[in-house]
């Protein structure tokens, strides 16, 4: 009983620091250097965490082929990386904070503005940046199928039709990290015909309902994909469980 209690608390760690991380996209391996370095010349030959994939290891939450390495060169982990050092960018952090104007002008005849619209991570444009509703607004919708049934460790598509050559924003709420940014939020340009397309994938750890947004500001109102996400392992099935019932 020991045992299996211990199981489902190490379980249920390991899916709140997946949740951790794909909310921030961005992990602080500081306190993983200097815990080493406190234990002792016995532990001074153990690596701390890369953040690499390996894959001749077993998948886990902190290995798989989609990892963010926190030296990464895309500008969206970057910008992550700089509100974390800086801490002058919390709008990148928190889908609860309102993010920086969205300039339309800038948008339509800016190149750089809108390659910086689109490689800087705001998760708060799912909420704040939504066009106002009127006959001349196009209406955001799902292309794709808004609810669905995948596997952990599985990929799904995620397709919606908004504004002709807009931006769109998608948000994961509940764990798993878009393929094209590796993060929990992404902002993609809409093609000529309005249709933006994300890759949804679902890390270890990630189980039951996960909750999608997408939205544009210029198109009124969101689009909501609820993700069941299942596992074959029956020890993360039973610590999800344990933890819906307290």
């Amino acid at each position: 009983m020991i045992k299996k209690i211990t199981l489902l608390s190490t379980t249920l760690v390991l899916i709140l620091v997946v949740y951790k991380l794909a909310s921030t996209g961005s992990v602080d391996t500081s306190n993983t250097l200097e815990a080493s370095k406190a234990q002792g010349p016995n532990r001074s030959t153990e690596k701390p965490a890369t953040l690499e994939y390996n894959p001749s290891k077993p998948l886990a939450w902190n290995n798989h082929p989609h990892m963010v390495n926190i030296k990464d060169s895309d500008p969206r982990i970057k910008s992550i990386r700089e509100a974390h050092e800086t801490k002058k960018y919390p709008e990148r952090l928190s889908v609860l904070v309102e993010p920086s104007p969205f300039e339309l002008e800038s948008w339509n005849n800016d190149k750089d503005y809108r390659f910086k619209y689109i490689h800087t991570i705001e998760p708060g444009r799912i909420h704040f940046h939504i066009a106002k509703a009127s006959k001349d607004t196009p209406v955001i919708k799902a292309l794709s199928p808004s609810s669905k049934t995948i596997e952990v460790n599985g990929r799904t598509e995620l397709q919606v039709k908004a504004s002709p050559n807009s931006p769109v924003t998608f948000h994961a709420f509940d764990g798993g990290i878009f393929i094209e940014s590796r993060l929990s939020t992404i902002t993609v340009e809409a093609n000529s015909q309005g249709i933006a397309t994300v890759n949804w994938y679902a890390t270890p750890g990630t189980l039951n309902l996960s909750t999608i947004i997408a939205s544009s500001p210029l198109s009124s109102g969101q689009q909501r994909f609820l993700i069941n996400v299942s596992s074959k392992d029956p020890l993360e099935q039973t610590a999800n469980i344990t933890n819906e019932s307290k």
